[in-house]
């Protein structure tokens, strides 16, 4: 079964390359994280909550319709570590399994 979130893909079709400005002044992006960041991208927090194994990661995909299945997580780890550092962040909470929680919070320290 596929779980579609509310239906909110289809609710707020936002594409690939699209940017949607809020009242604020903050922006909203699709973007792939293995390509570089826009250059406004920049936060003083970021949170994040993204996959924390090699099985979760690509059921991600599965429900995103994709089938460019990773074989090695460490290759999305390595990138999501790099994006957060490019974003350079005061605060970063990631949202994370427990089997990652020491090895990945050694790693937002070296950030």
């Amino acid at each position: 079964m596929k779980w579609l979130y509310g239906d909110s893909w289809e609710r707020f079709p936002i594409e690939p390359g699209d940017v949607w400005g809020l009242p604020d002044g903050s922006l909203v992006a699709v973007h792939n994280l293995f390509e570089p960041l826009p250059a406004w991208m920049r936060a003083d927090l970021v949170f994040v909550d993204p996959p924390w194994n090699l099985g979760n990661l690509n059921s991600f995909y599965t429900k995103a319709g994709r089938r460019d299945y990773l074989r090695d997580f460490g290759q999305f780890a390595d990138v999501l570590f790099q994006r957060i550092s490019e974003i350079g962040p005061q605060v970063a909470y990631i949202e994370i399994g427990n089997q990652a929680v020491a090895d990945w919070r050694r790693r937002l320290e070296r950030s």
